[in-house]
């Protein structure tokens, strides 16, 4: 569909009014089954209150007294703290993740799951608006850019606030990083804002190789100064050098060395089942019989029957190959780089942090909007050229594949890992075929200033 053909059906005043009112009825609806499924579902919610309890209020080591949901960096707690307290008590044991079940302290914590629920919510809405503002010209897109952003990518989204995820925190910063980089061009707090993003969730760190290539050093100073400041100045003002040490010690200890040991295998179990949409994961489930399915249901989509060492090996060369790939894109297009070939260089970083990451969720990918909303800011702006018809093929593809993870033999296929394929795959065409078209414009430009007139 064209441009101007969906922004005339948008104004229509009731097409308006019903797409607000669905989308209001839908996350209200995702606030009350997301608060239900927090307190007796398959959620995040409880353990990463356990978290909390354990390190901030218990005062101990969580990587020594909790096994599962432990990957996130030392100053985890303290970051999710404001939903993590309430109700404010000591567990009997750190495996309990309730203080006790109660009535009252069942009603708090489903107060405090609820306020969760709302802020990932406004959070998402936020995200959608910033990274909108960040494409436009200018800052400037219709106001129906916004909601075809949120058609394209709210249903990640929702996935990721229904399981209480992290991950919309982390694209509220991305979002906010890539609003100050591009729409106001405020680069030390774009890099601030990365910092914060990477010691929330170790896989954001990959923008800080994204500004070292650019060699955008008030990027870099502001990442490094948001990277101190949460994850240095914050514990120690809270656990003291002490406690920062010796959670910092268990995280390398049990957490860091461990994943470099046994891979994925020390972080969740079953690590390469079809859940984990990661490249790893997807290597291993291709290239060795590994039972993608359930327990009860077996299923083996391998092409190969490599021993399961190879397939895993397998797949970190291939993550080293993306990350090499990155760097020296990044690093050749450092000059002479416009505004709408940076932002393409930048939403390279979204797609590549769930590749490489050793779990990669269905919640994970709410990150997508950002390639999502570059592939559909470039479409509409090159809509009757070659590159944007190109560009709107491929967000078509990625966004259809990374919504089939939810049919389970496609999940087992690692539909959404091939999604994110195909969005770095062509993110990086259009990037680097742009920085092609606007170099031989210069040099076409130079040669007829060199020629002179006849």
């Amino acid at each position: 569909m064209r441009l101007q053909r969906f922004c005339q059906c948008w104004e229509r005043r009731a097409l308006r009014l019903a797409v607000y009112t669905l989308f209001i009825v839908i996350f209200l609806y995702l606030i009350v089954i997301g608060t239900r499924r927090a307190l007796f579902g398959s959620s995040e919610f409880l353990g990463f209150r356990q978290i909390v309890q354990v390190s901030v209020v218990m005062d101990r080591n969580q990587y020594d007294a909790i096994w599962h949901v432990r990957g996130y960096p030392p100053p985890f707690p303290l970051m999710w703290a404001p939903f993590g307290l309430v109700p404010y008590g000591r567990l009997p044991d750190p495996d309990h993740v309730r203080a006790s079940t109660t009535p009252g302290e069942l009603l708090q914590l489903g107060m405090s799951a609820a306020v969760l629920l709302l802020t990932m919510t406004l959070l998402a809405v936020w995200s959608v608006l910033s990274i909108s503002e960040a494409c436009g010209k200018e800052g400037r897109w219709p106001a129906c850019f916004p909601v075809l952003l949120l058609l394209l990518s709210g249903s990640l989204m929702a996935n990721s606030i229904a399981r209480c995820e992290t991950d919309v925190f982390v694209l509220a910063l991305v979002a906010g990083a890539m609003l100050m980089m591009f729409g106001q061009r405020r680069r030390w707090t774009a890099g601030f804002l990365l910092g914060a993003a990477a010691v929330f969730k170790l896989t954001p760190g990959l923008f800080g190789l994204y500004l070292l290539c650019r060699r955008d050093w008030r990027g870099v100073g502001g990442m490094l100064a948001g990277g101190i400041a949460f994850g240095l100045v914050l514990p120690l003002a809270v656990w003291g050098p002490r406690g920062t040490y010796t959670r910092y010690r268990g995280w390398a200890d049990e957490v860091l060395l461990d994943l470099a040991r046994e891979g994925t295998d020390a972080v969740i179990g079953r690590p390469y089942r079809s859940t984990n949409q990661s490249l790893r994961a997807a290597a291993v489930r291709y290239l060795s019989r590994y039972n993608a399915g359930t327990t009860r249901r077996p299923r083996y989509v391998n092409v190969t029957d490599y021993p399961l060492d190879t397939a895993r090996k397998a797949g970190d060369v291939l993550k080293l190959g993306i990350l090499a790939l990155l760097a020296g894109v990044w690093g050749l297009t450092a000059r002479n780089c416009g505004r709408e070939r940076e932002r393409l260089l930048f939403a390279l970083g979204p797609p590549a942090m769930l590749l490489i990451s050793p779990v990669s969720v269905g919640g994970h990918f709410a990150i997508m909007a950002v390639p999502f909303g570059a592939l559909a800011a470039f479409a509409i702006d090159h809509e009757e050229g070659r590159q944007g018809r190109l560009a709107a093929w491929g967000l078509m593809l990625a966004f259809l594949l990374t919504h089939l993870m939810g049919v389970p033999i496609l999940k087992q296929l690692s539909a959404a890992t091939l999604g994110a394929v195909v969005a770095l795959g062509f993110v990086l065409y259009l990037a680097c075929s742009a920085r092609s078209s606007s170099a031989a414009s210069a040099a076409q430009d130079q040669n007829r200033v060199s020629e002179g007139p006849a």
